[in-house]
């Protein structure tokens, strides 16, 4: 009974010292103006508009007023593009149709079909605590219709965190035509001293209407043990160890 009262105690403290559930925050690319939903952050770019090299910030106030969790820091989303065939022009922020509020239905990219090489879209993070963290990015052009949802572009990915990069050399874009709802996603942990995070997405003209665009974006706060949650771990251990002589 009494090692029963024990293990009991043991336990009780292990749920008290547990860390609070993981933070998390969804950014919804658009075009200016459109619908997001609820919980989802919003950045907004004109189409044919270059993005303010400034980035957008999104403070933990404006994670809250969103309806969602935190990630416990403000940070700012900048978007930057590479080797545009024709500057500004080349520079694409799209709505398809179906439920304005549903992120796959609108993106924001880089057009390469003008004979563009190399032509990249980057997503850069800054501002974020140091820690650990997950990644998670749709890339899907939605909507239906011989015009809608036919982007396919194949891509190369480059995902550069603390450490060496990421590369996914085959990664290819989903679409929507014909009722597809398989949606193409980039997903990975990572750990950053606080320096920027940033996902490159880079295309050449293949003759396919080649884009490289991102939907939305979920970071989400992956949470340490606690100094009390480890110290009680190692009081559990010994007890299990002495119960077993």
């Amino acid at each position: 009974m009494k090692h029963s009262f024990i293990a009991a105690g043991i336990s009780a403290a292990l749920i008290w010292a547990a860390p609070a559930l993981a933070g998390s925050a969804t950014v919804d690319f658009q075009p200016t103006g459109g619908t997001t939903a609820p919980g989802t952050l919003a950045f907004e770019n004109t189409n044919q508009v270059l993005p303010d090299a400034a980035g957008v910030l999104f403070t933990i106030a404006d994670q809250q007023a969103a309806g969602g969790s935190d990630i416990g820091s403000d940070f700012t989303i900048t978007l930057n593009a590479l080797n545009l065939p024709d500057g500004a022009a080349d520079f694409r922020s799209v709505t398809r149709n179906g439920a304005a509020s549903e992120s796959v239905n609108d993106w924001i990219g880089a057009d390469s079909r003008n004979g563009g090489q190399d032509v990249t879209l980057q997503v850069t993070v800054s501002g974020l605590a140091a820690g650990q963290y997950s990644w998670l990015s749709t890339h899907h052009d939605g909507g239906s219709g011989v015009t809608n949802g036919n982007q396919l572009a194949p891509a190369v990915l480059t995902f550069q965190a603390t450490g060496d990069p990421i590369v996914v050399a085959d990664f290819a874009h989903s679409a929507g035509n014909g009722g597809n709802t398989a949606y193409s996603q980039f997903s990975t942990d990572f750990t950053t001293d606080g320096s920027p995070v940033s996902l490159s997405i880079s295309v050449n003209d293949t003759g396919l209407a080649d884009f490289a665009y991102i939907n939305d974006l979920t970071l989400t706060q992956v949470p340490e043990p606690t100094g009390s949650l480890l110290v009680f771990a190692g009081l559990l251990s010994v007890f299990v160890l002495r119960r077993r002589k």
